[in-house]
C-alpha cells in the first residue's frame, strides 16, 4: 500500500532490496507499538519465517538456526540465494542433463544433412562451407537457461561478497545459452528432470521477483514477499490434515460453495468430526485489538457456518508462545430466523513452542479441542 514517502506492507513478509538498501519484513506477533528489537529477536523471527516456508513446502530452503542468523547477521535474501546456490552445486556434481537437439548453419565439414536451397543462398561463393542440419548432444536446455539467468541475478543482488563469488564461479562452469522467457509456474518436469525441482523453485522465486525499477536508469529491485495470511493458513491446514487420520477426522481445505448467484466463498478449513458434525475454521494472521475478533471476521464465520450447516465455527489467531496451552473463548451468535444455532469460537493458537521451534503437535491439539465440542 503506497504512503507519502513510504509503503505499508499489511500482511506481507519477506525481503526487499534496492541498491544501497535491504528491507526485511518479519512476521512478528509482539506489541505493535514497540519501536525496535535487537538482532537476536530479529534473527528469531527470520528463523520462524524460514521454518514456516519450509514446513509448508513453499521453499526448499536450508534453515539456519536462530543463533547462527543472529551471529552472522544474514540478510534474508542471502539465505534464499545460499539455498539456491547449494541446489545448483548439487546439480553440477550430479552432472547436467544432456539431450540431442537440431543445429542448422554453416559448417567447415560436411556433417549431417546438406540443405541445398540454403547452400545456394549462403555459400554460392564459399565452396569451403556447407550449410547443414545435424543433431548435437549437449546440455543446452530451457531449464538450464532459467538456472543460468537466476545465477546472474544471484551474483548481482547478493549482499554477501562470498555468495556473489560463488554465483560467478558457477556461471563460469555453466554452459552458455541464450535467455528464455521466465514462466509464471514451475515447468513440467519428467522423471529425468525431477531432481531439478528444488533449484528451479528457488530460481523462479529470484527471477519472478527481480524486475527493473519504475524510474529510468539501470537500477534494479528485488522483492521476495509472501502473504503471511496464506502462509499461516497453509501451516494450520497442513498440521490439521496430518493429525486427522489418527483422530478419525476428515479435513477439506479451500472447499467452496455459492453464496449468491455465481459468487462463491471458501472457508480456510472444514473439519468433519468422527460423529459427522462439521466445524468451519477461518485463520487470521493478526493480533486482534484487545483480543476481540472484528465484526467482519465474525460475520464471515457466521456465513460459512450457515452454508456448511455447521453448529460451530472457529476463528484461529496466532499468539506468542507461552508455557500455557492455546487459549480459547466461545459465545453463541445472537438468535436469528435461520434454523441453525451457531456457536462462535476464538482460538489464540500457540504455533510456536516457548523455545521458538514450530509446534508440530498443533494439529492434534486443535482437533482434540474440536472433539470436546457438543454435537
Amino acid at each position: 500500500m503506497p504512503l507519502r514517502q513510504g509503503i505499508k506492507l499489511t500482511s506481507y513478509v519477506g525481503v526487499m532490496q534496492v541498491p544501497g538498501l535491504t528491507l526485511e519484513i518479519l512476521p512478528k506477533l509482539d506489541d505493535p507499538h514497540r519501536a525496535r528489537t535487537g538482532d537476536a529477536e530479529a534473527a528469531h523471527w527470520q528463523h520462524v519465517l524460514l521454518r514456516l516456508l519450509k514446513a509448508t513446502h513453499q521453499l526448499p530452503v536450508t534453515v539456519p538456526s536462530a543463533a547462527a542468523l543472529a551471529q552472522a547477521r544474514h540478510s534474508m535474501l542471502d539465505v534464499f540465494i545460499a539455498a539456491f546456490l547449494t541446489q545448483v552445486e548439487t546439480l553440477l556434481r550430479q552432472g547436467l542433463k544432456k539431450q540431442y537437439r537440431p543445429v542448422e548453419g554453416n559448417q567447415r565439414v560436411l556433417r549431417g544433412r546438406l540443405l541445398f536451397a540454403q547452400q545456394l543462398r549462403h555459400n554460392l561463393v564459399h565452396a569451403e562451407q556447407f550449410y547443414t542440419r545435424a543433431h548435437t548432444y549437449d546440455a543446452t536446455h530451457p531449464l538450464h537457461a532459467l538456472l543460468r539467468q537466476a545465477l546472474h541475478v544471484a551474483s548481482a543482488v547478493a549482499t554477501s561478497e562470498q555468495l556473489a563469488t560463488r554465483a560467478r564461479s558457477m556461471l563460469g562452469q555453466w554452459p552458455e545459452m541464450p535467455p528464455v522467457a521466465v514462466p509464471t509456474e514451475l515447468p513440467v518436469l519428467t522423471h529425468a528432470t525431477a531432481r531439478y525441482r528444488p533449484a528451479l523453485e528457488l530460481a523462479l522465486l529470484l527471477l519472478q521477483r527481480h524486475s527493473p525499477a519504475p524510474q529510468a536508469g539501470r537500477t534494479t529491485a528485488v522483492a521476495l514477499l509472501f502473504d503471511m495470511n496464506r502462509l499461516f493458513e497453509s501451516y494450520v491446514a497442513q498440521q490439521v490434515r496430518r493429525a486427522a487420520p489418527a483422530l478419525h477426522c476428515r479435513v477439506a481445505a479451500q472447499a467452496s460453495q455459492y453464496l449468491w448467484h455465481d459468487v462463491a466463498v471458501r472457508p480456510d478449513i472444514v473439519v468433519t468430526l468422527p460423529g459427522g458434525a462439521t466445524v468451519v475454521l477461518d485463520t487470521k494472521w493478526k493480533v486482534p485489538t484487545s483480543q476481540r475478533p472484528s465484526a467482519a471476521d465474525l460475520q464471515q464465520l457466521l456465513a460459512y457456518c450457515h452454508l456448511w450447516g455447521a453448529a460451530h465455527g472457529l476463528l484461529v489467531y496466532p499468539t506468542n508462545p507461552s508455557p500455557h496451552p492455546s487459549r480459547s473463548t466461545q459465545q453463541p451468535y445472537a438468535p436469528g430466523r435461520l434454523a441453525i444455532a451457531v456457536q462462535g469460537h476464538v482460538l489464540f493458537a500457540d504455533i510456536l513452542l516457548p523455545d521458538g521451534r514450530l509446534n508440530l503437535d498443533f494439529g492434534r491439539q486443535l482437533l482434540s479441542y474440536l472433539m470436546t465440542l457438543p454435537q
